[in-house]
């Protein structure tokens, strides 16, 4: 299968963790206009030889990283994503990193893919994630213009969302249209309107 696309990048800060029990979040909203998504999973790796041979093998995910490139991440996003302080009055803000870790967050964007002619969508939720403020450019034009991008990264944490006692980091759904998996990926993050 070949992907094809990405975009509708969204966000929800992560209200309540209960061992055993789907995460809570507080209202997410979109936090940029998608880019990228690049995932490495974390992966505790094992062999066991036991009477000459290999005997045994462990091979799971224990977290990872997640980089996601956006045209932009304005303000409102950035306080959600990596705690940015707003400060002042309506009309007047002004916004403050602070030496404070950023907050948890669930995230999720839409992937296109294709296979034999046949397109789906794929939206993705990172249950877990917490990244680190971006670092910042600026260039000035030149005889061409040089677009200046987004990247945040951010590490993936995993969940335990049911009796299994076994972390959880991700899921996703096969959707036909790009609506449909808009629609779940606004479920995830509690996006009403």
């Amino acid at each position: 299968m070949a992907k094809t696309g990405m975009r509708y990048v969204v966000a929800a800060r992560l209200k309540q963790e209960n061992e055993g029990a789907l995460p809570t979040y507080e209202e997410g909203m979109v936090i940029g206009r998608g880019i990228s998504a690049e995932v490495s999973l974390t992966r505790a790796e094992s062999s066991l030889y036991a009477d000459d041979v290999l005997a045994e093998s462990e091979n799971a995910i224990t977290g990872g990283t997640i980089s996601v490139g956006m045209d932009d991440i304005l303000e409102q996003a950035q306080e959600l994503v990596f705690g940015l302080v707003r400060t002042g009055e309506e009309g007047d803000y002004e916004y403050d990193d602070k030496a404070v870790g950023a907050p948890y967050i669930g995230l999720g964007y839409l992937q296109e893919r294709r296979y034999k002619g046949v397109t789906s969508y794929l939206p993705w939720w990172y249950y877990k994630v917490q990244f680190a403020p971006v670092d910042d450019k600026a260039q000035t034009r030149g005889e061409q213009v040089e677009w200046q991008t987004v990247v945040a990264s951010g590490t993936m944490m995993g969940v335990v969302k049911d009796d299994s006692q076994i972390a959880t980091f991700r899921t996703h759904k096969v959707c036909a249209t790009a609506a449909e998996g808009i629609a779940w990926l606004n479920k995830m993050a509690g996006i009403t309107a």
